[in-house]
Parts: C-alpha cells; sequence; structure tokens
C-alpha cells in the first residue's frame, strides 16, 4: 500500500484483513528496518550470516507491537523456504506464511517505506499497489490530533 501518515492506510488495512483470502497483518516494517543493515551482515550468499539475518528479521516480526499469531518463526523453516538469499525473499516468506497460516492467498503490506524500495520488490515479487490518497489539509488536521507520528508546527 503506498500513501503518508495519517492517510487512513491502517483502517484500510483492517478492512482488507477481515477478507478471508486477504492477510494484512500489522508491518514489522522488515524492509525499512533491515535495508540500511544489510552491509552488516556482509554476504549473504554465506550461509552463517543468512542465517543471522533471517534470526534477526524473525526477532523483529515476533517483537512487533502487534503479534502475528498463529506464524512459526522457525529460523530453519524461514530458511529453507527462502529461494535465495535476500531480504526481500525472506520478507515475502514471512508474508506467505502469515498467509498460509490465515488460509489466506493474498497478502499485503502497508508499510509505506517500502516505496524506497520499490526496484527491488518489482524485480522479485511483481507486487500490485494500492495508491491510498487523502487530501492533504485532512492529513494535516489528523497529525495535529495525532499522539504518534512525527509533529507538525
Amino acid at each position: 500500500m503506498i500513501g503518508t501518515q495519517r492517510s487512513g492506510s491502517n483502517l484500510l488495512r483492517l478492512m482488507l484483513n477481515q477478507l478471508p483470502q486477504v492477510s494484512a497483518p500489522h508491518p514489522p516494517h522488515i524492509l525499512e528496518r533491515f535495508m540500511p543493515l544489510l552491509p552488516l551482515y556482509r554476504d549473504l550468499c554465506l550461509p552463517h550470516n543468512f542465517r543471522n539475518l533471517v534470526a534477526d528479521v524473525c526477532e523483529l516480526v515476533a517483537c512487533n507491537p502487534v503479534a502475528w499469531p498463529h506464524i512459526e518463526l522457525d529460523v530453519d523453516y524461514i530458511i529453507s523456504c527462502c529461494k535465495e538469499n535476500t531480504l526481500v525473499e525472506v520478507t515475502r516468506v514471512l508474508y506467505e506464511e502469515k498467509a498460509r497460516s490465515e488460509g489466506a492467498n493474498t497478502w499485503m503490506c502497508k508499510s509505506m517505506g517500502n516505496i524506497h524500495y520499490a526496484d527491488v520488490l518489482e524485480t522479485s515479487l511483481q507486487p500490485l499497489y494500492i495508491f491510498l490518497y487523502r487530501d492533504g489539509r485532512d492529513v494535516a488536521c489528523s497529525f495535529k490530533k495525532a499522539v504518534v507520528g512525527e509533529v507538525l508546527n
């Protein structure tokens, strides 16, 4: 999903998550948090390095403020499901496993920061996009009332 904060993306995510064929869990912002850290994992073709990355991503999902129930965060299982040693592939496997655990055949991520990685996502996943638009004046008014998010003066 592409949009901005305070645009109604969480409401839409919750509505889509009610559909039995769609899994739209609260996002742990995997790409946004781990893409800048990838150089620290060095060569992901080395099993030890890739395992460290998968373990850390699984820990992030486990610590997400809104839990992902009914998903197995077994590092070795996640690794065995990956077709290549990339962060995008780890993300795909986790979201697909979440969807499978719910009996859904489609998954959605509303992490707005993913737009910065659209080129990588499009190469690996061939995603479909939902572009969410809200009048900027409404977004600004919403930010003024919000207890979270960026502060607007």
